[in-house]
């Protein structure tokens, strides 16, 4: 098997290479780079998928496309386990990696930094009298972490009081903190408190316990949360889109110890969330409990802007890499109860994305009367909001693709690329998108030379396929570009096995992603795959 393989492979590399290789460079002399070709068309093209219904997760839940989110089995309307779970968003499956003690109980969701995962828990039976009893202050919440390298679970909180809803960045994680506060609040109110993992040091942030609800995020060093010190008149128990209370978005930079007053609005701003130089929140319209719409502030000018403009913005909005995305119940008026009719409109909402950079907003789902969708997360291409359509609650999962559109490509998605005979299954090509990049470093060709230097323009072409076999097997791709007669214009660039190839390990009945980066041509309509004529099961030498 081997033999043939490294035979077939060399066979490949004969014919790609008399077909791909530029002309050779005089050596020691520098090629300039080319004018960037035409802009081709674009847009934005979706793919949506659920996770499950019993899923739960926080504002501050990704990291390198893993979503850490908690699972709750209820029996009667009570939680009786509790699992924290990881989800792979490209290899889309989920395993546990942590299970709760069954006399502990988690109110918010975990957060996640790199290895880290951070939550607060409380004792169960202290957690049921609580419940039970009324204007009763918060029970004993401690903040945890757990290192996904080793398992080892820490507890970083002993006060008796409630530490809740942390968030961790690096190596400080932040939490808000009752222990300062003497009466019944509703919302509740806290401090906030910031720890160093490294010196095992803790700090608090807040000189009063102003933070509200359980608004917070960290990123670098900036801490953000709601606050009700301006409110007027000050209210013990208010309904949390009071239009009168005039809560305010503060920041506290750990840098410089520092706190930043970010809002000066009469009404109502909260959910903040903070990426970057971005923080995001959920402006409600002064003196109305219903028209919000989302607002930015940029750390680095000071400035502000409004993104949504529809009045009927709702719930946590979220921002990474210049896109904002929120959930927006414009289409019911602000109706977000899916199972009340508000005004003959029942309940609905939709989840909207707006870019900073083009300026464009756009619309990512399509939800039915009753189907009120919320608690959007944006990482990367990814986004991750949850469905609460009447019947119970589902989480699902958005990945976006900014793909050129004058180009076509072969073959197209749904085709099989590579059919094994013996197994009479194949991989499947699920997704390919086209968009023009620039290069992340130089691209040599056989004799060293550059063909593409880094920073000059590029396609890249990236994909997903599907395995349909029962085990393991590895795959080689390629790609050429052609133009309107049918000559070829462009090729691979990458380096996998050999020049102008890759190879793409796809595991049994699972997925896996592929990038090639080809050669940009003006005049190039046709892109064609490829794959290599069998599936091996070792890797290409």
């Amino acid at each position: 098997m081997k033999k043939s393989f490294i035979a077939l492979i060399m066979t490949v590399l004969l014919l790609f290479v008399a077909s791909c290789v530029p002309p050779e460079e005089a050596p020691g002399t520098e090629k300039e780079s080319p004018p960037l070709p035409p802009q081709k068309a674009t847009e934005i093209t979706t793919e949506t998928w659920e996770i499950g219904g019993s899923l739960t997760y926080s504002q501050e839940a990704i990291r390198d496309d893993i979503l850490i989110g908690m699972v709750n089995e209820l029996e009667r309307g009570k939680i009786v386990r509790q699992q924290i779970i990881s989800y792979d968003l490209r290899s889309r499956k989920q395993k546990i990696i942590f299970e709760l003690p069954v006399d502990r109980v988690v109110y918010d969701p975990p957060a996640v930094y790199g290895d880290s995962v951070v939550w607060s828990s409380v004792d169960r039976i202290e957690e049921e009298q609580q419940e039970a009893a009324k204007r009763a202050p918060m029970p004993n919440y401690d903040v945890f972490l757990l290192d996904l390298e080793t398992g080892e679970v820490c507890q970083i909180t002993t006060e008796e009081h409630a530490q809740v809803n942390p968030r961790i960045f690096e190596d400080t994680v932040v939490w808000l903190d009752a222990r300062n506060v003497e009466d019944y609040y509703n919302p509740q109110r806290y401090d906030v408190y910031a720890y160093d993992i490294k010196t095992k040091t803790e700090k608090r942030l807040t000189s009063a316990p102003t933070a509200e609800g359980r608004d917070l995020s960290i990123d670098d060093n900036m801490v953000v949360w709601t606050d009700n010190r301006h409110a007027d008149p000050p209210m013990d128990i208010h309904a949390g889109n009071e239009p009168g209370f005039n809560n305010e978005i503060y920041a506290y930079d750990l840098s410089t110890n520092q706190e930043e007053r970010i809002t000066d609005y009469p009404g109502n701003d909260r959910y903040p969330f903070i990426n970057g130089n971005d923080i995001v929140w959920l402006r409600q319209l002064y003196q109305d409990y219903i028209k919000a719409d989302v607002f930015l502030y940029d750390v680095v000018t000071g400035k502000e802007m409004q993104v949504s403009t529809s009045n009927y913005a709702a719930f946590n909005p979220s921002v990474d890499a210049n896109r904002v995305v929120w959930a927006d119940a414009r289409v019911s008026l602000g109706n977000t109860s899916g199972d009340v009719v508000m005004n003959g409109i029942q309940g609905q909402a939709d989840i909207y994305l707006y870019d900073l950079g083009t300026k464009q907003e756009i619309k990512l789902s399509s939800a039915k009367a009753g189907d009120v969708l919320s608690n959007p997360i944006i990482y990367g291409d990814y986004i991750v909001y949850t469905s609460v359509f009447m019947i119970g609650p589902g989480v699902y999962v958005v990945q976006l693709s900014y793909g050129i559109t004058d180009i076509t490509i072969q073959p197209e998605p749904g085709q099989i690329l590579v059919y094994d005979k013996q197994a009479s299954a194949g991989v499947i090509l699920k997704s390919v998108t086209i968009k023009s990049d620039v290069c992340d470093r130089d691209y040599m060709d056989l004799q060293g030379h550059a063909t593409v230097r880094e920073g000059e323009p590029c396609l890249l072409v990236t994909g997903r396929v599907e395995s349909q076999l029962d085990q393991d097997k590895y795959m080689t791709l390629s790609a050429k570009g052609y133009d309107v007669n049918g000559e070829e214009v462009s090729y691979v660039l990458d380096h996998g096995p050999i020049w102008g190839v890759i190879s793409i390990f796809v595991p049994a009945k699972g997925t896996s992603e592929f990038v090639l980066h080809l050669k940009t041509a003006p005049d190039i309509v046709r892109i064609e795959l490829m794959p290599s004529p069998e599936l091996y099961d070792i890797p290409p030498p």
